[in-house]
């Protein structure tokens, strides 16, 4: 699940995102630079909804914000991105932008977006100073506050639940207790993830160094229960073309219907056996993205 909690302390969660209004204030180019030293980029709304969640946190502080939109390039040509990112959406109050007062970069106020002063000033228009910051600015109100939106995402163990480990964007855990098959499959869904079933030999080698013991053995999601030497692979609700069966298996003798991984002298491929017999088991879920700055 991602919240606030998938976020940096004082910066807030929507849609994906983190955004956070600076305490400090900056020109709209030393905004832009302040986001990237943040680890993420000045942000611009990109939709209706996220012009909302903005204006939401920006009432907390009764001020305006500069966003990622200016006509810096060419005059009367806006261009607002989201990183790279090009952006549709637009929110001008009536009549922006202007350009009075040679305004090429925007701000948002009261839910509306307007042109403001301009956004690198030149020596001697006046100076304001914020906290330790000296910025540099011909309308103060513009440079009041900023929103930077980060979002560095990146996955190893932390992206994991505690005990959980993490590979290929998913996280695995070998359970402590054995169970028969079907209610393998059903404890890996209690504990929020699926049963699962390698998809290449690099997966199934990661999964094989969590078998505790040579000769332990756990249940995997491959089974041909619903028609007789049909095998079903699956993690999740995705067939899975991968196998890595033991030479002579699946062999269905006494009905073994389901799969299971076997470590054995190193070796970690697939047999068939009894779906009744109780192993341990593999469950796997989708690692969860933790934000860097």
């Amino acid at each position: 699940m991602s919240d606030d909690s998938s976020c940096p302390v004082s910066w807030h969660y929507w849609g994906n995102s983190c955004y956070k209004i600076t305490e400090t204030r900056f020109s709209w180019s030393d905004a832009r630079d302040e986001c990237r030293n943040l680890g993420g980029v000045l942000g611009v709304p990109s939709s209706y909804q996220e012009n909302e969640f903005i204006l939401l946190q920006l009432s907390q502080t009764k001020g305006m914000v500069w966003i990622d939109c200016n006509d810096l390039e060419v005059e009367g040509i806006w261009k607002c991105r989201e990183g790279k990112v090009e952006v549709a959406y637009r929110n001008w109050y009536p009549g922006e932008p202007n350009n009075v007062g040679d305004e090429d970069c925007a701000v948002l106020a009261k839910g509306w977006w307007g042109s403001e002063g301009q956004c690198d000033l030149e020596e001697g228009i006046g100076k304001c100073r914020a906290g330790n910051v000296e910025v540099a600015c011909r309308n103060w109100a513009a440079a009041l506050f900023q929103a930077c939106q980060c979002y560095t995402f990146m996955y190893d163990d932390s992206s994991c639940p505690e005990s959980w480990h993490y590979w290929g964007n998913s996280c695995y855990k070998i359970t402590e207790a054995a169970f028969s098959w079907a209610d393998a499959r059903d404890e890996c869904r209690n504990l929020g993830g699926v049963l699962g079933a390698p998809s290449s030999d690099q997966e199934n080698e990661f999964i094989a160094q969590f078998i505790p013991l040579d000769g332990a053995a756990v249940w995997i999601d491959c089974n041909d229960i619903e028609v007789e030497g049909r095998w079903k692979c699956r993690e999740g609700n995705v067939e899975v073309a991968y196998t890595n069966w033991y030479p002579g298996e699946p062999n269905s003798k006494g009905d073994e219907d389901c799969a299971f991984m076997l470590m054995r002298l190193g070796e970690h491929q697939w047999h068939d056996v009894s779906c009744r017999i109780l192993k341990r088991a593999i469950c796997e879920m989708a690692g969860r993205p933790v934000l860097h700055v």
